[in-house]
């Protein structure tokens, strides 16, 4: 039997299609842990300029960057348990502020804003922990806002206003 009667053979063939199944089956399994080892963050609002830096810290370490385009971005952040991250934006019209979103493996978190102050945005997730933070954010609201229109102005603190008691 020559070469090609040997690769042609029906029994070659048969085995050649079993490595091709196992090796896409390997490839699809991969890719699935990666998916189970992951959160996305997604975010919108049509105040941000498009290039406006969007980063997700881990423990002050950068895991995860994008940059916006047409008020858009997602973030593919590697998570294998239940952890607090920060949301930071880096662009005209941004508070030099950190928000914090608690993210967990397969999980999809979706920020969405009317202007540049992304700490105040609305900000839907599935996980209890995120859900009470934003709830102390909203109770909140009005110093937070004040506190990043200062930062915003580059205004003196020695300007500000007393805030009301929010308790």
């Amino acid at each position: 039997m020559n070469k090609k009667e040997r690769f042609c053979d029906v029994d070659n063939i048969v085995e050649w299609r079993h490595i091709i199944t196992i090796l896409l089956a390997l490839v699809a399994m991969a890719g699935q842990a990666q998916t189970k080892n992951t959160a996305i963050v997604k975010g919108y609002s049509p105040a941000l300029k498009d290039s406006t830096e969007v980063n997700i810290y881990i423990d002050n370490m950068s895991v995860a960057s994008d940059t916006v385009f047409s008020g858009r971005f997602m973030l593919s952040v590697p998570v294998e348990k239940l952890t607090m991250s920060s949301l930071f934006l880096m662009g005209k019209g941004c508070p030099n502020y950190l928000s914090t979103l608690f993210l967990s493996p397969g999980v999809t978190v979706s920020l969405m804003g009317t202007d540049c102050l992304h700490p105040l945005w609305k900000v839907d997730s599935p996980v209890p922990e995120q859900q009470t933070i934003n709830r102390i954010t909203e109770h909140n609201s009005d110093a937070i806002r004040e506190y990043l229109l200062i930062d915003l102005d580059d205004a003196s603190w020695d300007n500000a206003q007393p805030l009301p008691s929010l308790l």
